[in-house]
């Protein structure tokens, strides 16, 4: 009888564990990592070797939402992300003894109809530091578009003034701004400039990434403007 227990008893340690990780990945579904030959489900990170030459990890978190025209272009963005990675990778002389990380989180906003997503993109190839990004996409759940700078225009004709505006006068004295000239070039009153928005509960959302007004090592900066401010200028 214990001859007959013992037969079954790893098949049934295995079964379960593959089991708990079923469940594991159901509970995590809302998320998905990316690597360069599969899409799992869940929170996991994952180690691949290229061509036994060198090693990567790539960590790429992004929405799935209810909207199939703003997960496409959220699937073409990320997918670019991956693809230029991937690329340097293949194309380039990496070391041996380095290794490259690609690393992708976001975080979501919403007011009334507007739907955001900013997502904040590091890629570490071996320089003398991480490459950092921003990436912002707003999407219009009652008309479905994306919306785009020009359209924060169409809204608030004055948008690009008062941007400009408000951005100098909060970021002037904080300590992070140590050349006033990249402060005043990084906001002048064009499109380019104010690209990087979302719509929060409390204002209007405005992201510098690094080297836009300050050098790499003050970071990123942020910058709300209310709603109300964006209305009464003049709109």
């Amino acid at each position: 009888m214990r001859k007959i227990i013992n037969k079954y008893k790893y098949p049934f340690i295995i079964a379960l564990l593959i089991l708990f990780n079923i469940c594991i990945v159901v509970k995590n579904q809302d998320h998905y990592f990316l690597s360069e030959h599969s899409i799992a489900v869940g929170k996991e990170e994952k180690k691949v070797d290229i061509n036994k030459k060198h090693r990567y990890k790539m960590k790429v978190y992004y929405p799935s939402t209810s909207y199939e025209s703003l997960n496409h272009e959220i699937d073409q963005q990320i997918g670019r992300y991956i693809s230029n990675f991937q690329s340097y990778l293949d194309n380039s002389k990496v070391q041996a003894n380095q290794y490259y990380t690609l690393t992708i989180l976001y975080d979501s906003y919403s007011y009334q109809n507007y739907l955001s997503y900013v997502f904040e993109i590091e890629t570490d190839v071996g320089g003398a530091h991480p490459n950092h990004e921003i990436w912002t996409i707003t999407y219009d759940t009652e008309n479905n578009k994306i919306v785009t700078v020009d359209d924060l225009i169409g809204i608030y004709p004055k948008f690009l003034d008062i941007a400009s505006k408000s951005s100098r006068e909060e970021l002037i004295h904080h300590p992070g701004i140590v050349d006033i000239q990249m402060l005043m070039d990084g906001t002048l009153p064009n499109k380019s400039n104010f690209s990087k928005f979302a719509f929060s509960d409390v204002g209007l959302l405005l992201f510098f990434g690094r080297y836009q007004i300050a050098p790499y090592s003050s970071g990123d900066f942020e910058v709300i403007i209310p709603y109300d401010k964006l209305k009464n200028q003049g709109i």
